[in-house]
């Protein structure tokens, strides 16, 4: 599900469990190449959400996060950045990201 500057603060930083966020561009080649490892992800059992921003359209949370690269994941847990890893990960390596970085 994209979401936008406009509903961030309360689907990522309010929600009451953990949200990776994938940071993408519509031009970025390895963004459109995570889909089906974020729809897995979405199957795979995790008790979290997934949110993408596109970053074109989003200049001020690109700002405000600092993201330099796309695909850009960053995982939040009760409003605070957890982890963050840039770059095309393989479903095992965005799992494994993950199960790194929450409580």
């Amino acid at each position: 599900m994209e979401i936008s500057a406009r509903n961030f603060d309360q689907e990522v930083l309010q929600a009451d469990k953990p949200v990776l966020v994938d940071f993408w561009g519509s031009w970025c080649i390895p963004c459109k190449q995570m889909e089906p490892t974020l729809r897995k992800l979405e199957d795979s059992g995790f008790d979290l959400e997934v949110f993408q921003v596109n970053v074109n359209r989003n200049p001020r949370l690109r700002a405000r996060y600092h993201i330099l690269g796309v695909p850009t994941f960053i995982l939040f847990q009760a409003g605070q950045e957890r982890g963050r890893v840039v770059g095309s990960q393989s479903p095992d390596q965005l799992i494994g990201f993950i199960e790194d970085h929450l409580d």
